[in-house]
């Protein structure tokens, strides 16, 4: 969530999605047989400070998913506009705004397929927030999907989530439940169970203070042996203090910064047990 209002609609239960989402394998394995490994590169770059309020974000995915997006932010809302680009030809473009007071915020996201002259998807969410408990509700996918999840920091190093996620025209219901620990070092454990039958966990630790390294695994739990694992590392920078004033004095605004992020994750595309066949038959 911003410090200055209730943020953006992304914000929206951001605090459970991280913990429960965030740097685990992809839930189904790869269906190619002769693919062993999946490459992911995320970066993305936010200029903030030219205009006051105004952000500029940019992000980009291999395999290839780019985005481009204007974000304001106030002290009662926040508003975003920008494009997806699947392709050049054919972008994609997302509008959203969300209004807050005090701890409870409410807002909606559009997305426009230019190519077929639509609206392919638009949600909705409310969320309510203390600096230690974020409850949010949404309807997505054009209310086929019902979502709801909470995020509690137990204590100061210690944090639960819970996620419910009902399919309202094939009336499925999935439950996620996950716990993250904060141990020393700069070190942190997430786990994850969810009601398929899936467990996760995730081993973090911070090398530098821009540099993260994570190593996580995900498996059945009537069959760990058809698992997944993978690894990913993490960059985070945030120009300011001295660069900031050195860049912003330059060009006459004491208040430019920028935020930058890199993130690169190998997952096994295979079961582990399909990997061991593999490689004992080379």
């Amino acid at each position: 969530m911003s410090t200055t209002g209730p943020g953006i609609y992304n914000d929206i239960g951001k605090r459970a999605r991280e913990l429960l989402h965030q740097c685990y394998p992809p839930n189904s394995p790869s269906s190619n047989a002769d693919k062993l490994f999946d490459i992911n590169v995320d970066s993305r770059c936010q200029i903030r400070g030219a205009v006051p309020g105004l952000r500029v974000f940019s992000g980009l995915r291999f395999p290839l998913d780019g985005k481009v997006e204007m974000r304001y932010f106030h002290e009662y809302g926040g508003i975003t506009a920008g494009m997806n680009l699947p392709a050049p030809d054919q972008p994609v473009l997302n509008c959203s705004a969300v209004a807050g007071f005090g701890n409870f915020s409410v807002g909606g996201h559009l997305f426009y397929d230019s190519s077929s002259g639509m609206f392919e998807q638009y949600n909705a969410a409310c969320s309510f927030s203390t600096p230690t408990f974020m409850a949010s509700f949404a309807l997505n996918d054009k209310a086929d999907a019902a979502k709801g999840s909470c995020y509690w920091s137990v204590i100061p190093k210690t944090a639960i989530a819970a996620e419910v996620n009902y399919r309202i025209f094939d009336n499925e219901t999935a439950f996620t439940f996950g716990l993250q620990q904060v141990l020393f070092g700069g070190m942190s454990v997430k786990t994850r169970a969810s009601s398929t039958g899936r467990i996760s966990a995730l081993i973090e630790q911070q090398l530098l203070p821009w540099f993260f390294i994570s190593l996580s695994g995900d498996a059945i739990a009537s069959d760990v042996t058809n698992g997944c694992v993978g690894i990913s590392a993490f960059f985070m920078s945030s120009i300011n203090n001295e660069e900031r004033k050195s860049l912003s004095s330059s060009l006459g605004n004491e208040q430019l910064g920028a935020d930058l992020s890199f993130r690169c994750s190998l997952f096994n595309a295979q079961p582990l047990q399909y990997i061991r066949a593999k490689f004992k038959s080379n």
